[in-house]
């Protein structure tokens, strides 16, 4: 429960940065003649291989109410949602047999095994907002 209350504070962290991002981008374009070329994204290795995955869709919880979360309501959207996440892996060449996880209600992503190209791959996919290197960190007090 903590790794998730974790992540989820990490996603909304990175998330708001994301969303900034592409707001200034947007304006850019709005207010050039051309399109500003979006640059390319980068991965932070995973020493163990193991990624999270961050779409850039909106999670459950702005989609539905906080009551209908868990509840038979969403079954069809959180299905729809593990769906996308097979999606944009196929769309990279990925095996949907490499996803260990779905996350689906406060943020919308998963957790997969990857080879560090594959992660780079999806990082830089339009339907994904960032990944991320999925490893437990201890803080050093000692300092």
């Amino acid at each position: 429960m903590k790794r998730l209350a974790a992540l989820a504070g990490v996603a909304a962290l990175a998330l708001t940065s994301f969303g900034s991002a592409n707001i200034a981008r947007a304006g850019n374009s709005i207010n050039s003649a051309r399109a500003v070329p979006r640059a390319a994204k980068t991965v932070a290795q995973s020493a163990s291989g193991s990624y999270i995955v961050v779409m850039a869709s909106k999670p459950l919880v702005k989609t539905l109410s906080p009551a209908q979360v868990g509840t038979p309501a969403a079954d069809a959207p959180e299905a729809a949602i593990d769906r996308s996440h097979d999606q944009v892996l196929a769309e990279e060449g990925v095996s949907a047999a490499t996803k260990v996880q779905d996350y689906a209600n406060a943020i919308d992503g998963f957790s997969a095994k990857l080879p560090y190209d594959k992660a780079l791959a999806l990082a830089n996919n339009p339907k994904v907002a960032m990944v991320l290197p999925d490893e437990l960190r201890h803080l050093d007090s000692s300092g």
